[in-house]
């Protein structure tokens, strides 16, 4: 068995499930979440029903999306019909829908509603190992109806009501925030004369480096390009061949040239802490190792990495060094046809990992991996080339958002 607890969950609630799964498997428990470990070239759903069954726990995101899933109800009427205990943590104030209720109403619920997260995740792992503790290595035993003993914040089922206890949670959260808030404005004021030291942000000091920022700081704020009057401020150009690309009629367009060196990279400077960096792409690669798409790089291109478009599907590189590290690849057959011609790359950071996602008309959320952010990562780029020998494809970038 590769892994102990199945992770169920509506794809529009990825962040709180992807914390759930960094915080289990951070502690030993082995999880199975998708996306990530869809194995490329396999059926998405025979892959789920695969983890489900070897699986000895399923932990269910609970809130308003899963609520009205059905993707979701699927996987639990599977982990259901395999005897699989169900852990229900609930994100939401919502009552279950009956096709809901039907496979969890015996199961024992770890609330987390009340904010923080971190500690609502404590809990959770330590109900997680009890329970994968009774059952022994292959048991199969059911959550039953006697709640963990060391765990507090669990609850039955039913119709979920705002307590007395939550209220009290909430004063004291105002209560926390008003504090933060005036610590934050004392340390504002104290601290302005520390601005006019502040250092920006690093400059690549390469020789082929072109500036087309006309002295405006990249990477300042939220950012939305759709090249309908050029570039904009903030960006710069890695190894640049002028001649080799152009803006015109709503797209940048970048022709596809031989690499290495990874010519004609258009990069700008990454803010520190969360961010989401998403581009729409046409692109419809015909020749073998041609790529194109978003990438989160160092100071040095050769440490990258790629979310990108080629002939055989979509690539999720991760390079040192120009040497590949980790990757993970979704054959073009996972696709509807020319699906990813107008398509959205995007990576979204969130507490120092980053989830690579894709999205069209077919599929409005796909969740492609998530990772710990690279200790390189300091910018983002849109790049195209190809290992091969080039010829006359361009990959047009029609939007660029930083947020």
């Amino acid at each position: 068995m590769s892994h102990d607890v199945f992770v169920c969950h509506s794809s529009q609630d990825r962040t709180v499930a992807n914390a759930i799964v960094a915080r289990l498997e951070g502690r030993g428990i082995r999880c199975w979440i998708a996306p990530r470990d869809v194995v490329p070239g396999r059926e998405y759903a025979q892959s789920i029903i695969e983890a489900i069954s070897g699986s000895r726990l399923t932990v269910l995101v609970f809130s308003a999306h899963a609520n009205s899933s059905p993707h979701v109800r699927r996987e639990l009427e599977r982990t259901a019909s395999h005897g699989i205990p169900i852990l229900p943590f609930r994100v939401e104030d919502v009552v279950p829908a009956p096709s809901v209720e039907y496979f969890i109403s015996d199961a024992h619920w770890l609330d987390a509603m009340t904010p923080p997260l971190d500690q609502h995740l404590d809990h959770l792992v330590g109900t997680v190992r009890l329970l994968l503790d009774r059952q022994g290595p292959e048991g199969t035993a059911s959550v039953g109806t006697e709640a963990p003993p060391s765990v507090s914040p669990v609850v039955q089922p039913a119709a979920p009501q705002r307590s007395r206890s939550l209220l009290l949670y909430a004063v004291l959260a105002g209560v926390v925030l008003l504090a933060a808030a005036i610590v934050g404005l004392v340390v504002a004021l104290g601290g302005q004369a520390d601005d006019e030291v502040a250092t920006t942000p690093s400059q690549s000091t390469d020789s082929t480096t072109t500036s087309v920022s006309d002295g405006a700081e990249a990477g300042s704020g939220p950012v939305t390009v759709e090249f309908d009057e050029g570039l904009g401020a903030g960006w710069t150009w890695e190894n640049e061949d002028p001649d080799s690309w152009t803006v015109a009629d709503g797209a940048l367009r970048i022709e596809v040239l031989q690499s290495p060196p990874i010519r004609n990279v258009l990069v700008r400077d990454l803010p520190g802490g969360d961010a989401v960096v998403q581009t729409r792409i046409d692109f419809d690669p015909s020749t073998p190792r041609q790529a194109a798409g978003l990438a989160l790089v160092g100071d040095d291109l050769a440490d990258r990495v790629e979310l990108c478009w080629t002939t055989e599907g979509l690539f999720l590189h991760t390079y040192e060094d120009d040497v590949m590290v980790d990757g993970v690849e979704i054959a073009p057959d996972q696709f509807s046809d020319k699906e990813w011609v107008g398509a959205e790359l995007s990576f979204e950071i969130d507490s120092g990992f980053y989830t690579a996602r894709f999205q069209s008309d077919v599929t409005p959320d796909w969740q492609i991996n998530t990772a710990p952010v690279p200790d390189f990562v300091t910018r983002v780029g849109l790049l195209a080339y190809t290992t091969d020998e080039a010829g006359a494809e361009t990959a047009a970038f029609t939007r660029f958002v930083l947020q």
